[in-house]
């Protein structure tokens, strides 16, 4: 990855995207192994410069933290540990150089050359993963600073010096003293090594980076995003490709042989002249042919060359051994016996007729003369092409197919058909491939019983849907498709591969009823909702139940209708048996289970409801308790009080009538008391002074008398 201070925004996209990056890769691929390299430039100057104030200037103006300027840094070796990929992305931080253009193509030679250090498998397919958003520096450019010695296409990485041992670091150590590479060393190391690259770049680099991909023909180009969040996309649409394309390279070149060469892809029957299949995917067939012909004998007579067929996608290597020989021993000797070889129109020398003048014909069974006449005999009515189809040699008016070919007039290719299994036509046991006029047809042995499936191979028989020692097919409880039994759904389920398993409970002799009144599982759910799996082993695992306790357990009967998480649940058991929902009730409490049946344990398993106080229990409010007691005493009393004025109000009424009875029957006589004494008395304030008639009439003493009386 460019770390130039530009790219400061891929690399923070990259940190976020770095666990679904890793999920990408996981989808497109199986067996998946990641490095983490990152490049800047050489640190010269006007390349980049390793002074802190210079580093530190550029990138405070974007509010930046950077690290010292480097080449290459290889961070995380090839390793199957997407932890530590996450982790070295993350602890990645950005730099800066001075010029536009970057030193990546000083890491593209490293990552190819050293296989051991980036850590390659050898028979895997590598792929580097290329993001930049400016030009590369290329071979030359070095002299700017000096930099005369060419690249020499060598591995030069040393270990930096760190102190934490579980993290290491490899440098590119010859960044200040080799030139860069050139494209034609890139190429060159590149299909060496089997190194596909992709290119991504940002758009405004995508037209310079295609003039790159001329030169590097098993290059890649992508356009990224201006902060990379497109790199996932471009993963997967990328590695795709280069899976679905299939390339060979040019066959060796050897001075005196002339190679000509063709290509048939899979699915086609036409062959080509070009080195590249597309669409082609693993362990289908592509066929290449090669017609060499020595132009001359080796002055020396006697030599041995070397011609390799190889390929980027693959390992392996062909090679082919040419031996020269330019004189037969056999020429010297004329076996006459053997004329009856030649319809005694020839000669056989050499395991061949020569024959004699007037007559032609791989046996010189034909007069020269009706040749031409024979050869409308070998042209194809059907077919716009030659004699013979182009596919042999037409001999006195009939065919003689090159190999892998066959027909009247050899129209008909013993490749091409379906090979999805991975053999043709499922194998030579099966089938044998007659793709006559484009048609891809299987001719399957019947004989064995083998027949065609839907991909037209020949991988049908009806024997593999029989159990040893059986001659039924899917032991009477299913039907045979393809080789592949269809187990049948009546009263009992049958499954395995010949329908000779039952998976229904009714196989099972377990005293469980599957239902909501089962006291088993009522027992088993309720230990689980409110204890730990391992308390609970009495009432559950010993009674052939396994549970798991889930935060919502789903109705699934209604999942078809609103579909929930919970509903996942559901999917992924065996739809045959239906899950039952229960809520039973444990005093205030509910406890809320599914039972499901598990065919491959053979027993029943409960899903269970975490418990939730809020929403799984019913706890009284007080004030209903409260207020109808407050109003039953409340009520109570007054009752109490009425009734006890009641019998108040009729006692008081019994006495009171005993008294009037009393005072009744009482006889009273009219007399003076003697003890008795007149409550009302008059006195005269001697001070008063006011109307003499408002003295009281009983006395008799006049106002001056009155005053006497007082002053006494």
């Amino acid at each position: 990855m460019d770390l130039s201070l530009s790219m400061r925004d891929d690399l923070a996209q990259l940190k976020i995207l770095g666990s679904s990056l890793i999920d990408v890769l996981r989808n497109v691929t199986v067996n998946t192994r990641l490095g983490f390299g990152t490049f800047v430039d050489k640190v010269i100057a006007p390349f980049a410069s390793d002074n802190k104030y210079i580093v530190k200037d550029a990138c405070d103006s974007v509010s930046t933290t950077c690290v010292e300027p480097f080449g290459f840094h290889h961070q995380l070796k090839m390793s199957s540990d997407t932890t530590k990929f996450k982790q070295a992305v993350e602890e990645t931080i950005i730099s800066t150089n001075i010029d536009e253009p970057e030193g990546g193509f000083d890491a593209l030679m490293q990552i190819a050359v050293c296989q051991d250090i980036i850590g390659w498998r050898k028979e895997s397919l590598k792929v580097v993963l290329f993001t930049s958003d400016d030009s590369p520096h290329i071979a030359l450019d070095g002299k700017l600073v000096q930099i005369l010695k060419p690249n020499d296409m060598k591995c030069h990485m040393d270990l930096i010096k760190s102190s934490d041992p579980n993290k290491q670091i490899w440098e590119y150590t010859e960044s200040k003293t080799q030139d860069y590479p050139s494209l034609g060393q890139l190429k060159h190391v590149l299909e060496q090594n089997k190194v596909q690259t992709i290119f991504a770049v940002t758009q405004n680099m995508r037209s310079m980076y295609e003039d790159i991909h001329s030169l590097l023909p098993n290059a890649h180009i992508a356009t990224l995003n201006t902060d990379s969040s497109n790199i996932q996309d471009i993963i997967s649409s990328s590695y795709d490709k280069i899976r679905s394309r299939f390339a060979f390279n040019k066959p060796t070149a050897v001075k005196g042989l002339d190679i000509k060469h063709r290509v048939l892809c899979h699915g086609t029957d036409t062959w080509s002249t070009s080195l590249l299949c597309e669409n082609t995917k693993q362990g289908q067939e592509v066929i290449i042919e090669l017609e060499i012909t020595a132009n001359e004998c080796p002055s020396s007579g006697s030599q041995t060359d070397v011609i390799k067929v190889t390929s980027d996608q693959i390992s392996d290597v062909v090679t082919i051994k040419v031996d020269y020989h330019c004189k037969c021993s056999c020429e010297d000797e004329i076996a006459s016996n053997n004329r009856s070889l030649c319809s005694f129109n020839g000669d056989f020398l050499c395991g061949m007729c020569n024959c004699d003048s007037g007559h032609t014909g791989s046996y010189c069974q034909c007069e020269a003369t009706t040749t031409i006449n024979m050869n409308v005999n070998c042209t194809d009515p059907k077919s716009p092409n030659g004699m013979c189809n182009n596919n042999g040699m037409c001999d006195c008016g009939e065919c003689i197919c090159s190999p892998s070919y066959n027909g009247t007039f050899c129209e008909c290719s013993s490749t091409g058909c379906p090979s999805a299994s991975g053999s043709m036509c499922g194998g030579s046991d099966k089938g044998r491939c007659e793709n006559c006029y484009g048609n891809k047809q299987c001719v399957c042995n019947t004989n064995d019983g083998w027949y065609l499936d839907q991909s037209g191979e020949c991988t049908c028989n009806n024997r593999s849907c029989m159990a040893a020692g059986s001659n039924v097919t899917c032991s009477g409880h299913g039907t045979c498709d393809c080789s592949t039994c269809t187990c049948s759904e009546n009263i009992l389920y049958w499954e395995g591969n010949h329908c000779n398993r039952c998976i229904h409970p009714a196989c099972n002799l377990l005293n469980i009823n599957a239902t909501c009144d089962d006291e088993q599982l009522q027992a088993c759910a309720k230990c689980i909702c409110y204890k730990a799996e391992s308390d609970c082993k009495e009432v559950c695992l010993d009674k052939d139940i396994r549970t798991r306790v889930l935060s919502s357990v789903a109705q699934c009967d209604k999942c078809k209708e609103s579909y929930t998480d919970a509903c996942k649940h559901c999917l992924n058991d065996d739809d045959r048996h239906d899950p039952v929902h229960c809520r039973v009730s444990d005093g205030q409490c509910s406890v809320t289970y599914n039972i499901l049946w598990h065919p491959s344990l053979k027993t029943y398993y409960l899903l269970v409801k975490s418990r939730n106080s809020d929403l799984d229990c019913e706890y009284l409010n007080p004030l209903i308790i409260a207020l109808p007691t407050i109003g039953g005493v409340l009520l109570t009393s007054m009752i109490a009080l009425l009734v006890a004025k009641i019998l108040k109000t009729n006692y008081d009424k019994r006495k009171w009538e005993e008294f009037q009875a009393e005072v009744k029957k009482s006889k009273w006589t009219e007399s003076n008391n003697p003890i008795h004494r007149e409550a009302k008395q008059t006195f005269v304030n001697p001070r008063f002074i006011g109307n003499i008639d408002d003295l009281s009439p009983s006395s008799t003493n006049t106002y001056e008398e009155l005053a006497k009386e007082m002053q006494i």
